[in-house]
């Protein structure tokens, strides 16, 4: 069948007929001057670029990662990804996001001190991570110079990648707690 198929394709290349379909066919195609991109499309009939307003694209820098808006204002950003549960990731980010930063702080520091509950549970583990990556988007806040008192906390959970692992076969079933997590204090005036 492979060979079938080899002789084929040489029959279709030799008339010419078969336009190569796949990015490394179409890369030696153009190295052999068999296609021209340029003829295919030209450059005046590409489509144009969407306009990008409040976005930031993942490829807008190699080193840079992806956040779910741009503010317009004086901003400090923490992005992380978290061995924690993304349900209780999100029920945490849902309560203090749009809250002033003292007002978060002062929240998740009685969550920790269980003396305040979220629906009868104090998500302790996740209070504990979101805590320090708010502490150092807190940092890179003062880093910038912005003013404590204004800021108000954005943040937001995502499932992780998933994570593969060794494991006996006793425990095929578990998988670890994999969330991204992201916050970004805004100065408001």
């Amino acid at each position: 069948m492979q060979r079938h198929r080899h002789k084929h394709r040489q029959r279709q290349r030799a008339f010419g007929a078969r336009v190569p379909d796949g990015p490394f066919t179409l890369a030696r195609a153009e190295q052999r001057g068999k296609v021209n991109f340029d003829a295919v499309m030209p450059e005046t009939e590409k489509p144009p670029l969407p306009e990008r307003k409040n976005l930031l694209f993942f490829f807008d820098h190699p080193n840079s990662m992806p956040y779910t808006f741009e503010p317009e204002e004086r901003h400090a950003k923490a992005y992380s990804h978290l061995n924690i549960s993304t349900k209780s990731a999100n029920v945490i980010c849902r309560v203090i996001r749009k809250k002033k930063l003292s007002r978060v702080k002062r929240l998740l520091d009685d969550l920790l001190a269980k003396k305040r509950d979220i629906g009868g549970k104090y998500y302790t583990k996740t209070v504990r991570e979101i805590k320090k990556l708010l502490e150092s988007c807190e940092r890179n806040a003062e880093f910038k110079g912005l003013d404590k008192e204004k800021l108000v906390v954005y943040a937001s959970a995502h499932k992780g990648a998933t994570l593969v692992r060794r494991r006996r076969h006793r425990e095929y079933g578990r998988a670890m707690k994999s969330t991204n997590v992201e916050i970004i204090l805004v100065e408001k005036r």
